[in-house]
């Protein structure tokens, strides 16, 4: 199972931070972006290890 630690409590503030700075933006924020979009942009993301959460907040 999952324990909240350090490492989590940070992760999580950092997750808040950007959800209030996103919810502050005027709209339109991003808008969808079409599979090979997205993947030029950030390559494969979806790994059966996971990429962890530092780097999906920052993709």
């Amino acid at each position: 199972m999952h324990e909240f630690d350090e490492e989590i409590d940070a992760l999580a503030a950092k997750i808040l931070e950007y959800s209030l700075v996103r919810l502050k933006k005027d709209p339109p924020l991003d808008g969808p972006w079409t599979y090979d979009e997205l993947y030029a942009e950030v390559g494969e993301t979806i790994t059966e290890n996971g990429i962890g959460g530092e780097k999906a907040l920052d993709i």
